[in-house]
């Protein structure tokens, strides 16, 4: 037995040998191939090596044919030899694969990869037998960390080779990467050489290790890493971008903020080629531009080195400096006089100093604010010159000391027009200017004190300087006495921060009624400062006492003299409200209440600027019975002790006029003892009668009077009356009048009354008093209805129109508004006024509406209703639409014929005749009804509820809502 090593596709020529004494000559020899019988081709003596030889034509070896066993045998002797055929496969090309970090590469294939540890694996599949592979990194020999076989149903193989985390390292550059089967590259397998694969590796290094540098022809150098590159303004600067170890070839980009918007071109490159030695070459980009703090200022530079593999950048932040004018203060506080010295500065935006040091100049110029730049402080406009390296320059000002007492005062210094730099943020200071001077005054230059308030107190002010404490004298002008009490104290003490001092003088509250009097208060001998402005202040001491009094009219009467009037009257302080009781007294067994007078206690009350009070009467009785003369006091009482003057009683005496004869007495009396008059009356007529005997003349007071809980006063409501009428002989009345005013404030009902008194040559009747009330006549227009729409053929329109406020009987003026496009008489009538009957807040008027049978466009009048006596107008507006229709003539009538517009025109009339038909029936039925549920038959007449007597209805008269159509 044996075996033979074979390819797939060898021809192979087989030889059977047998030596002497085994076989015999020309014995037949049989060959089996896999079991198959083969025939021999040749059969000959070989001499001195066997006895006999045997051959086969050539077998082609196929795949298939691996571990056939090839036999030869002696037919006659039975002696044979087998040999074993091994067919040995080696790997196709498309099934030998190199993956380098998980990727696979074709046979030969270039790849450019990161220096770094990377993983490599290499697969054999359809192989026999199997392979054993070698690794080769430039012919260094590496051992794989693992590896895989795996045997296919058709005893061929795959196998897979594992190397981990080999380290390629940059200074390598070209690395060839080789797997190899290499026991197929043995004398028994016949190759001469082994079957492989690899591939190249480029090794480049990795943007995190090798970044760009970035440097400054300025003198800057190389920088590694990102940075800050502080530039002056206005001087070009040149940035150079090395991107070294660069393999392959890099672009290089520039990006600057606010530059071209943001793009910026390389002034220059230097190009570059890889070299196979992989030596550190290098590519540079120049980049030149002229800083400008506006755009660049705190502005990233970044330089972008990139290629098909990495993308680096390195960026520098860019920082441009430029010389700043600016105060070294924004503001100054000073008090006057003082010297101002302020210093203006020459720096930089940023860092400590300027990078190139320059000239400079720079203007400086004072603006009043509150300050005058004449009375406050010396104005100035200056240029400064900078030379190089001075960063500073001092300005001097004066300020004015005006001795004026001012308020806190500014003005400003500015910078302007600054040349080589910029304005800072101090460009502007703010001056102020606190006044050091002190004035004293007075705040008003009179003051008017009630005599009651106890104290008369003054304020004195402290204007200008107020950080220390100072005084000030105040001196009365007038001698000391009843009215005030001096004081010691006649110097006022201002403390610090202190405005305002106050003067207190006690005042004499004597309760005497007396007339106003003055004093007079003046500053003096100030601590500091000096007085000004108020330095003199008039005192007006208001007395306001009052006193109120009685008195009576006559205090001496006949028993038939009817009435005595008592007059309370107040004097003095009128500006606040008083009250009192009045009541009478006994004067021994004399005059008894209710027997010989008649009178109730009663109180009076004295409202802000009453000074009489003449709501009180006494009736005498005439009791017709001869007795000694009798007395009774009339007092008052119950009021503050300080408020009842002199005299606080009256003393009445009763004269006994009874003889046992009753003559004829004559007697003045009211015609009525009431009256109701509307204040656009004007004048309210009373007359006064007298009865008895008028063959003697006599006469009696006419006055008017005002109801303490009334509210009608004079003269806002009426003309207050008191005079004396006069009867001579033989008359018997007398009429008077009460004039009325007339305003424009709406009001409630007021009253008032109108009485007689102090009768001579007779004495008082029945009627001696009258209450007199006032109705405001003043009302008020409205309507819900402020835009009507009527047509022609209904023939009228109801306008409804309301009141509120006067209830009275009043008339209404109706105007008809310019441009208006109805006229009337041809296409409506409305009177010209129009009356509210008494009673009655709510009318009907009715506007006829004029069918002319014309036809018109649609008409617009505007009616406006007011008076006299009325707040306001009211405006309704009334549309007139036209239901007349006009047929034109016209040769393009649709298709209609004339006839049928003819028919349709009397159609439409036809129509509009019928409904006017129905509406009449329709009113005429409705007012049947009404009448004869009323059983009453009067045309053109509406019932009121609240009156018998039916009120002629015309067509624009009113409508009361109680009565229902």
């Amino acid at each position: 037995m044996g075996v033979y090593n074979s390819f797939d596709g060898d021809s192979i020529e087989f030889r059977c040998y047998f030596n002497t004494g085994v076989c015999l000559s020309s014995e037949s020899v049989d060959w089996t191939f896999g079991g198959t019988a083969v025939t021999d081709t040749e059969g000959a003596v070989v001499p001195g090596i066997a006895d006999w030889r045997s051959a086969v034509d050539p077998i082609t070896i196929a795949v298939d044919d691996n571990e056939k066993d090839l036999t030869c045998t002696m037919a006659e002797s039975g002696a044979s030899r087998t040999l074993t055929i091994i067919v040995n496969v080696p790997p196709p090309m498309e099934d030998m694969i190199l993956m380098v970090d998980g990727v696979a590469y074709p046979d030969g294939a270039q790849l450019v990869v990161h220096e770094g540890p990377h993983d490599f694996q290499c697969s054999f599949a359809n192989a026999r037998p199997t392979p054993d592979i070698a690794w080769d990194f430039d012919a260094t020999q590496v051992i794989e960390d693992d590896g895989l076989g795996l045997e296919q149903p058709d005893t061929l193989f795959n196998y897979t080779s594992y190397i981990y985390d080999r380290h390629i390292d940059y200074e390598d550059c070209f690395v060839i990467v080789t797997c190899t089967a290499s026991n197929y590259a043995t004398e028994v397998l016949g190759l001469t050489t082994a079957p492989s694969t690899s591939v190249q590796l480029l090794v480049i290094t990795p943007p995190e290790q090798y970044s760009p540098w970035v440097r400054l022809t300025s003198g800057l150098g190389i920088m590694e890493g990102n940075f800050e590159a502080l530039l002056v303004h206005g001087e070009s600067v040149t940035f150079s971008c090395w991107v070294h170890k660069a393999d392959p070839d890099v672009s290089i980009d520039w990006t600057l903020e606010q530059i071209n918007n943001g793009q910026l071109t390389d002034s220059s490159v230097d190009a570059m080629e890889v070299d196979p030695d992989c030596s550190d070459d290098s590519q540079s980009s120049l980049l030149t531009f002229v800083p400008n703090v506006d755009e660049h200022h705190e502005q990233p530079l970044t330089c972008r080195g990139s290629n098909e593999y990495y993308n680096v950048t390195r960026v520098v932040d860019i920082n441009v400096q430029i010389p700043l004018y600016t105060f070294s203060r924004c503001a100054y506080v000073l008090s006057e006089p003082e010297l101002l010295v302020f210093r203006v500065e020459r720096k930089p935006n940023i860092g400590d100093e300027l990078i190139e040091q320059t000239t400079g100049r720079v203007r400086v110029d004072t603006s009043p604010f509150t300050a005058s730049n004449t009375f406050d402080f010396e104005s100035i406009t200056v240029d400064l010159e900078f030379p190089p390296g001075v960063t500073f320059q001092d300005v001097y000002i004066h300020l004015a000391d005006n001795r004026v007492p001012e308020n806190t005062e500014e003005f400003t210094i500015s910078l302007l027009d600054p040349q080589n730099g910029r304005l800072g943020d101090c460009s502007e200071t703010t001056i102020i200017v606190s006044d050091d001077d002190v004035l004293f005054s007075f705040l008003v230059p009179s003051v008017v004190v009630l005599e009651s308030g106890g104290f008369l107190n003054v304020t004195v002010e402290r204007q200008g300087k107020l950080d220390e404490a100072v005084s000030i004298g105040v001196n009365v002008l007038a001698s000391p006495g009843s009215d005030y009490t001096s004081v010691s104290r006649t110097t006022l003490d201002f403390a610090a921060d202190v405005s305002y001092a106050y003067y207190l003088l006690p005042l004499v509250d004597d309760n005497i009624v007396e007339d106003d009097e003055e004093l007079q208060l003046f500053l003096s001998n100030p601590s500091i400062g000096y007085t000004a402005g108020i330095q003199e202040i008039d005192v007006t001491i208001v007395d306001d006492d009052a006193v109120i009094t009685i008195d009576a009219i006559p205090t001496t009467v006949t028993e038939d003299g009817g009435t005595i009037s008592v007059v309370a009257t107040r004097i003095g302080y009128l500006q606040i409200p008083q009250s009192i009781y009045v009541r009478t007294g006994y004067f021994g067994d004399s005059a008894k209440a209710d027997e010989d007078y008649i009178f109730q206690d009663v109180k009076l009350n004295f409202l802000e600027g009453q000074s009489v009070n003449y709501d009180l009467f006494v009736s005498i009785r005439d009791d017709n019975i001869p007795e000694p003369t009798e007395k009774f006091l009339i007092q008052i009482y119950d009021g503050p002790l300080e408020s009842l003057g002199e005299p606080k009683q009256v003393e009445i005496t009763i004269l006994d006029d009874d003889d046992g004869e009753q003559p004829q007495t004559n007697l003045f009396s009211l015609e009525r003892d009431s009256y109701t008059v509307v204040e656009s009356d004007g004048v309210l007529e009373v007359r006064i009668y007298r009865s008895g005997s008028p063959s003697n003349e006599g006469s009696v007071v006419f006055f008017t009077g005002y109801h303490s809980d009334g509210n009608a006063r004079a003269p806002d409501d009426y003309q207050d009356v008191s005079k004396r009428i006069q009867f001579r002989a033989g008359v018997s009345s007398v009429m008077e009048q009460i004039d009325i005013v007339d305003d424009d404030i709406d009001e409630s009902i007021e009253t008032f009354w109108v009485g007689l008194r102090e009768p001579l040559g007779g004495k008082l009747g029945d009627i001696i008093s009258a209450d007199i009330t006032l109705i405001d006549d003043q009302m008020s227009l409205f309507s819900d209805m402020d835009h009507l729409f009527v047509n022609e053929a209904a023939g009228s329109l109801r306008i409804i129109l309301k009141r509120r406020g006067y209830t009275g009987r009043a008339v209404i003026d109706v105007d008809i508004l310019p441009d208006n496009q109805a006229n009337p008489g041809e296409d409506f009538q409305l009177p010209n006024t129009i009356e509210f009957p008494e009673g009655v807040s709510e009318i009907v008027i009715l506007l006829e509406v004029v069918n002319n049978e014309i036809q018109e466009n649609r008409e617009v009048v505007d009616f406006r209703f007011s008076g006299d006596k009325i707040d306001n107008d009211v405006i309704i507006r009334v549309e007139i639409t036209d239901d007349d229709v006009d047929v034109p003539e016209t040769p393009d009538n649709g298709g209609l014929s004339d006839l049928a517009y003819i028919l349709i025109g009397l159609g439409v009339a036809l129509v509009l005749i019928l409904g006017v038909v129905a509406i009449i029936c329709g009113v005429i039925c409705t007012r049947c009804a009404v009448f004869r549920s009323h059983q009453v038959h009067r045309p053109r007449r509406v019932m009121r509820p609240s009156r018998t007597k039916p009120m002629q209805y015309p067509r624009y008269a009113y409508y009361n809502r109680n009565y229902r159509r």
